[in-house]
């Protein structure tokens, strides 16, 4: 932001920490003086919809993005901050299983990020559950393989559980993934591995009070 203030332009934004109403938004993006609108999306619902696109000015540029990197970061921090024990955590993500609840862009960039940590010499296999298996899976897998360089596979949600020793949550919350990480979820897992909750698909509070019960 600061180098288009530098240019000169001036920038509206949200005062407000938490989301902008639909009113503020819309006010703002009919107003004529009004050049570029960037929408941040933070969750699959929020959607530039007729509505939206009905009340822009006709002069009006928008750049409607989804915070891919920024999230992809928060992973790996998230990650590195539960492996208290680092040599053990280095271990786990250099010759473990590392595995996604989830494979969207998100967990793609996260990959990315961890194999930085890993060498070729001990590589990682990376393991993930999506919504559902595709009739080309062998295929999916086999270019995601040849793109990292290490084994990546799909496999079912009881197997994801057993076999990861980092286990990541990155899934969009639907009806379909809600409570998916849930008291039979966790017992399955190992007694030794990681879970880092980066999505809104489990209660965490609630879950652990639950477990430890």
């Amino acid at each position: 932001m600061g180098i288009l203030e530098n240019a000169g332009y001036e920038l509206i934004v949200n005062p407000h920490d938490s989301e902008p109403s639909r009113e503020w938004v819309l006010k703002h993006i009919a107003d004529p003086q009004v050049g570029a609108a960037c929408i941040m999306h933070s969750q699959p619902s929020d959607k530039v919809d007729q509505e939206f696109i009905d009340t822009c000015n006709e002069n009006l540029k928008c750049v409607s993005t989804f915070s891919v990197g920024h999230v992809a970061d928060i992973t790996v921090m998230l990650v590195l901050m539960t492996l208290r024990k680092v040599g053990y955590g280095i271990d786990l993500v250099k010759r473990g299983e590392i595995g996604f609840l989830g494979f969207g862009r998100i967990p793609q960039a996260a990959v990315d990020r961890l194999l930085a940590f890993t060498n070729k010499t001990e590589p990682p296999t990376i393991i993930y559950n999506s919504s559902r298996e595709r009739a080309n899976q062998a295929a999916i897998d086999a270019d995601f393989t040849k793109r990292y360089g290490v084994e990546v596979k799909r496999v079912e949600k009881d197997e994801l559980a057993s076999q990861a020793d980092v286990l990541i949550v990155l899934c969009d919350l639907n009806p379909s993934t809600k409570d998916i990480v849930n008291k039979e979820f966790l017992a399955k897992m190992k007694p030794t591995s990681i879970l880092v909750n980066v999505a809104r698909s489990m209660k965490g509070e609630p879950l652990l009070a639950e477990v430890k019960g």
